[in-house]
């Protein structure tokens, strides 16, 4: 048996763990992920987020207002005084959400500032993710980069 350590691996042992505390070193680059959330891009979009767990992302993105459930399809809602978003279906591992941060403006959410991202829980084998308004790091240079074109591997 081969042990293989992986995204989904790291987020389902978290709770196991406990994960480490949020910490930020003085020069260190932030990556801030700006333009349209869409089904086409949001697999990209969650994986870097995964990929940024107990870390600050900055992130100035838009996203269509809908309570839709179909597999492939994003679905972004507000309840509750919590935006949720995630994209149903067998590739799904996390969903999304934040209780601050966000401006639902008719059928269009906008999502503008700096987050600190952690695992909150587990639900049916789904990673809940907590986006946290927070201040922009002090001394943090911050990478810009196009929610349509991630490059593999950026990560905070």
């Amino acid at each position: 048996m081969t042990l293989a350590l992986n995204r989904r691996t790291v987020v389902f042992g978290l709770p196991l763990i406990g994960a480490a505390p949020l910490t930020f070193a003085a020069g260190q680059d932030v990556s801030e992920i700006s333009g349209a959330l869409t089904s086409d891009n949001y697999g990209g979009f969650e994986a870097f987020l995964l990929d940024s767990l107990e870390a600050i992302v900055g992130l100035k993105i838009e996203v269509a207002v809908n309570d839709r459930d179909s597999d492939g399809e994003v679905s972004a809602y507000e309840r509750q005084g919590q935006f949720t978003i995630y994209q149903p279906g067998d590739g799904q591992v996390a969903e999304l959400v934040f209780n601050d941060g966000y401006k639902v403006s008719g059928s269009s959410c906008r999502i503008d500032g700096f987050f600190a991202v952690s695992a909150a829980a587990m639900h049916g084998g789904v990673a809940t993710l907590l986006l946290a308004a927070h201040q922009a790091p002090k001394g943090a240079k911050v990478e810009d980069f196009d929610i349509d074109n991630l490059p593999a591997g950026i990560q905070n």
